[in-house]
């Protein structure tokens, strides 16, 4: 029964990835992204900086490539990093909220198995934007 449903869910969050990259990405190459991001720098403890620092770098990566896709009109690697690139900023914002709000100790059993089993896949999904279609 539940089968019928994974389609609507996987079309759905394509969706809302590629509205992330061409509506609110490429509208302003960025800008209040850039703006959110580094607030959420500013979010995260210094306890947990050297853990986030991996797939921030990553996350640098893939927008400076989603950028250079639009300045070359090549709209298909836009629409091919959709999805990765939402899976990565949200694994990412997720951390980023999750470390102030709960204001995490590095001692604390939820914060280690997010640091170390969640957040290295935020890396892996930037990583994967920039693979050639």
């Amino acid at each position: 029964r539940d089968a019928r449903i994974l389609p609507i869910y996987e079309g759905t969050n394509g969706i809302q990835a590629m509205d992330l990259l061409f509506r609110k990405i490429g509208r302003d190459q960025g800008t209040a992204l850039t703006a959110y991001i580094d607030e959420m720098q500013n979010r995260i403890p210094d306890a947990h900086k050297t853990h986030f620092a991996p797939g921030l770098a990553a996350l640098d990566r893939a927008s400076i490539y989603v950028r250079e896709s639009f300045e070359s009109d090549h709209h298909g690697a836009i629409a091919g990093a959709a999805t990765p690139y939402l899976k990565g900023l949200y694994i990412l914002m997720a951390g980023g909220w999750m470390a102030k709000t709960l204001d995490l100790k590095p001692d604390d059993k939820a914060a280690q198995f997010y640091l170390h089993h969640v957040l290295p896949f935020a890396q892996a999904h930037f990583e994967s934007v920039q693979q050639p279609l």
